[in-house]
């Protein structure tokens, strides 16, 4: 399948100016790199980056790539105009008539790293270890109408696809990937809300090092000589 240069570029007119640097989309660092390298990575450590991320990009109009959301800044308190937040915190009359951005840590499992997760001997003779943890969050993206929703779940998928190799970088992640996005559905519980859910694969690895209090001995030799003593 081949496309026509001059159909593409009129459907799409290039750019005569280059963007400049200050509206470009940006993702700035963060301390929860700090976190990781005190504790080690934890499933609330993702979720508090995903957070993070999204919170950045909705903070700022220029970050925001589609237009009708642009209204939609977040603000710490309850007067922001869009919800950002875990949805163990969620309750539904903290959305309103706003939109949200809920986030959810599915399950994880481990994914055993060769024979008992041992992978080399430390030159001070102890045994390290490797394992891996891949699991799964989903965000829901709700909105007043299946449309609103769909705007938001848009924005939401483009900003962590883009800054997704950054998120993975920073996050020292062996996988981080948008797998699936849903369809809009009716909220149970809030009739006139719609909700989409985006559900993104990660995957982390865990290292620990098994320190004996003494050394462990590398060989004992017996050696006996019945005519010793005699």
């Amino acid at each position: 399948m081949t496309v026509d240069p001059e159909a593409q570029a009129e459907w799409c007119p290039p750019v005569e100016e280059e963007t400049p640097a200050q509206d470009r989309r940006q993702l700035v660092n963060h301390t929860i790199k700090d976190s990781i390298c005190q504790l080690g990575m934890r499933p609330l450590i993702l979720t508090g980056a995903l957070r993070h991320v999204l919170i950045h990009l909705f903070s700022d109009d220029s970050q925001i790539e589609e237009p009708d959301l642009r209204s939609k800044i977040w603000r710490p308190g309850q007067d922001t105009s869009i919800l950002i937040e875990s949805v163990n915190r969620w309750t539904g009359d903290l959305v309103e008539f706003r939109p949200a951005i809920l986030f959810k840590r599915n399950a994880m499992r481990n994914v055993r790293y060769g024979i008992g997760d041992r992978i080399a001997t430390t030159a001070d003779g102890f045994d390290a270890y490797n394992t891996f943890w891949v699991g799964s969050h989903t965000v829901f993206c709700i909105a007043g109408s299946a449309a609103s929703a769909e705007l938001l779940a848009t924005e939401v998928q483009r900003g962590l696809l883009q800054f997704g190799p950054a998120i993975s970088a920073q996050l020292q992640l062996v996988k981080f990937h948008i797998t699936e996005v849903g369809a809009p559905a009716e909220i149970e519980e809030s009739k006139e809300n719609f909700a989409i859910p985006i559900s993104i694969g990660w995957c982390y690895q865990e290292t620990w090092e098994l320190t004996r209090e003494s050394m462990k001995l590398a060989a004992m030799v017996l050696d006996f000589d019945p005519t010793v003593g005699t």
